[in-house]
Parts: C-alpha cells; structure tokens; sequence
C-alpha cells in the first residue's frame, strides 16, 4: 500500500564491519530505520571501490578491517585526503581514550561503541549526516583533555602558515575565533562552498585531516593568530574545536 507520506530521499549508508556476519547483521538491523539505506563491505578494496564510485552520505566504519586493527582507521585516513566532505562514523570495540582520539585524528566525524543500542546509532547517523559531530560526554571529555595537553600535537608554526594565501589565513583566523562556516562566510562576503574549498586548501597545505586537527594545532601555538584574541575569544577558540557536537548520555 503506497505510503501518504511525500516521498523523501532516504540517506545512503555504507556498513563495513571486519566480517560478512556482523556486516549483515548491523545492517539488517540499520536498515529497520525507513529513513536509511544501505550498501554493505567486509573489506579495505571494498570499501574504497564502493566509495569511489558512488561517495555514501555517512560511512559506517569499522576500526578493524582485513582482520587487521587500524586497518579501517587508515583507509579513512587516506580517503579524507582526496573526499574532503566524506562523513564517517567509526564503530569502536571499546572507547578508551587512545580509541576516540585516534579514530577522531583519522576524521571521523562520530563515533560509536559496539555496546550500545542500534536505536542510538540510528541516531547518530542521522546527526553525522545532517553536519553533526557525535560523542558521548566521556569521549568529549578526552577531546578536552587534549586540547589541555596539545604539546604532544606537533604544532602550526609562523613559517608553515606562510603557505597560506591571505584569504586563507582570514579563514584560519575566523576559526580560531570559533566562527562556523556559515558565519565565516557571512564575516568574509562569500559562499559557505567557498569556505568549504578553503579549508580543504588549508588542510592539505598544514597537513591535517580535520577542523578538529586544524583548531587543536592553532591552540597549542603562540604568534599571529592568537596575538588578535583576547581571552574571551580564545575560549571560544576551545569550545569550537568540539562544535558542532552531538552530545549524548
């Protein structure tokens, strides 16, 4: 019986788990949700096949593949580098502190532990889709922690943000004063796509993967962009290398 709801484009998720039982099996129970739909893979060649000839709108990731721990962690990590809007949650076995930090480092833009409910991920799909940052109060605690230890980041000196143009060194600086995209671009006079084409240039110029990465080098350097902040903005700075966060219990 035809539905009388207006038909609505479901979002496309790549399931790729470590093995064919627990792939079929997440995404059997995934696709429950009418508002999803999914495409399977065991495997790193998989994977990238998949994601190379149709991008997914959020890939769901093991950080195990190949029976290899870190496998999918790395596979991430080298598809960021050329799909700069590829939204990717990576399933954890356990979330330690080593675990979120290296899954968020690789570009994750959610995380999610094997022992919670299916309902949440559910959820947490749809947040990640819709531009969001999934993390539990515990991972977002980490996070915190990081950013007050940032010396263990090899930081962003005076010389490498020389590489950059002066109109991505005015996005640099909007960011480091917790602007998002939208008010980036509003500050600057030019399209959030084109605040979007600017941080992939500014990414792939300082060598990281993520906002995240980006802002938590900028907080653990001193020099010109923090020269311009006072302390409420640098603040600000912290609180937006974790915004826009979906925070659950």
């Amino acid at each position: 019986m035809p539905s009388s709801q207006p038909d609505q484009r479901r979002i496309r998720v790549l399931v790729a788990d470590n093995s064919v039982i627990h792939t079929e099996l997440l995404a059997d129970a995934i696709a429950k949700d009418r508002r999803i739909s999914i495409d399977l893979s065991t495997s790193c060649k998989g994977v990238l096949e998949t994601v190379v000839h149709s991008v997914p709108d959020v890939l769901l990731i093991s950080d195990m593949l190949d029976q290899r721990p870190g496998a999918g962690l790395e596979l991430l990590r080298e598809m960021r580098r050329t799909l700069h809007d590829l939204k990717a949650i990576v399933l954890l076995d356990s979330s330690t502190q080593e675990n979120v930090i290296q899954a968020f480092r690789a570009g994750a833009r959610g995380i999610f532990c094997r022992n919670q409910p299916v309902k949440k991920l559910c959820k947490c799909i749809l947040m990640v889709s819709e531009g969001q940052i999934w993390a539990n109060t515990t991972e977002l605690s980490f996070l915190v922690e990081l950013v007050s230890t940032v010396p263990s980041i090899c930081p962003a000196t005076t010389a490498e943000l020389a590489v950059l143009s002066d109109r991505e060194r005015d996005v640099v600086k909007c960011l480091a004063e917790g602007l998002s995209n939208r008010e980036i671009a509003t500050r600057l006079a030019i399209s959030q796509h084109t605040v979007k084409n600017y941080m992939f240039r500014i990414f792939e110029k300082l060598g990281v993967s993520s906002r995240v990465e980006l802002l938590f080098q900028l907080l653990s350097r001193t020099g010109q962009v923090q020269e311009t902040q006072n302390p409420a903005t640098m603040a600000k700075s912290k609180k937006a290398v974790l915004a826009p966060i979906e925070i659950y219990e």
